[in-house]
């Protein structure tokens, strides 16, 4: 499944899927990308998703630390929240970054 484009065309306006969600944490975690030590990004993370530039440059450790946070945080505190990043375009950014990174 390409998450890439699914999410980039959710951030584009179409439905946020349920299960579309489930899956790519599920894959996400299957696949041990998950890096729980995200307390550098957590005090600063609201800013972050609010600048479209923010993943430019970024390394890929990073971008899983952030796509953990984000996983979890809606998971634990607030859900709602990897939907409201799939709808900001937040995780089509930080997917196409890492593409990037594993491209480079």
């Amino acid at each position: 499944m390409q998450y890439q484009q699914i999410f980039g065309a959710m951030a584009n306006g179409e439905a946020v899927l349920p299960q579309t969600m489930e899956r790519f944490v599920i894959t996400f975690c299957e696949y041990e990308l998950a890096d729980n030590d995200y307390d550098i990004i957590r005090k600063d993370a609201a800013h972050y998703y609010k600048r479209k530039s923010m993943f430019e440059g970024m390394p890929a450790d990073l971008l899983l630390k952030h796509l953990t946070y984000i996983i979890w945080t809606d998971k634990i505190t607030y859900p709602g929240f990897l939907k409201d990043r799939i709808g900001d375009g937040t995780i089509y950014r930080l997917l196409t970054r890492l593409s990037a990174t594993v491209a480079d």
